[in-house]
């Protein structure tokens, strides 16, 4: 049926061919949204892939080849995305997040919440200091105790509160490293990398020098 369907709409592109306006309808027809188009897109693209392979196991190959391909759509929209937030963010728009009722900004936590969202959040804050919608950004991941992806793509020192926990944790770590805990999960990146990224975020000002001295 899906495959019916999928050449179905692929044929009616085929033959609208010079007129790009009707091709356009004739995919995303009965769907809403880009998101349920990507899906959609999924779809059709895993069963054209496994009606080409054996019968055997096909119910394997068929759940292997969704999500192959949702990954693959995932990670290029994802790079649209970010894309785009780096090119117009504003100081201005990101203010009026903050605005917004807590279920309408619902999407913020669950941003901070993913590993592939969080790096766009970190990484906009680097250029853009003194959004007041990134600096929450950069505490609420702080305090969720994400020190390690904080210190390897941006300044923390450039957050007092941030950098003194993030020190307290990277400090925490060396410990733990030290006596071999090599089953921590924070303490797979090796003990190299973990003393050159406190080197570097420690003496990034005399200020946080001084600090970590006393530390």
């Amino acid at each position: 049926m899906a495959i019916t369907a999928c050449t179905a709409n692929v044929l009616e592109v085929v033959s609208s061919h010079g007129n790009p306006e009707k091709a356009i309808l004739a995919l995303i027809d009965n769907y809403h949204g880009q998101t349920a188009i990507c899906g959609t897109l999924a779809n059709w693209l895993a069963d054209l892939r496994s009606s080409c392979t054996n019968s055997q196991n096909v119910n394997e190959v068929v759940g292997s080849a969704h999500q192959s391909v949702a990954d693959e759509i995932r990670e290029t929209a994802q790079a649209v995305v970010s894309l785009i937030a780096k090119e117009r963010f504003s100081k201005s728009g990101g203010a009026s997040i903050l605005n917004l009722s807590k279920s309408q900004a619902a999407f913020l936590e669950d941003m901070i919440g993913s590993s592939r969202w969080r790096k766009l959040l970190i990484d906009l804050s680097a250029t853009h200091k003194d959004s007041a919608l990134l600096m929450y950004c950069i505490r609420a991941i702080s305090k969720r105790g994400y020190h390690r992806e904080l210190v390897k793509r941006m300044n923390p020192s450039e957050y007092f509160s941030v950098f003194n926990a993030m020190l307290q944790s990277e400090l925490a770590v060396v410990g733990k490293t030290a006596v071999c805990a090599s089953s921590d999960v924070d303490t797979s990146m090796g003990l190299e990398d973990l003393v050159n990224d406190l080197r570097r975020t420690c003496t990034a000002t005399a200020f946080t020098y001084l600090y970590s001295i006393e530390v």
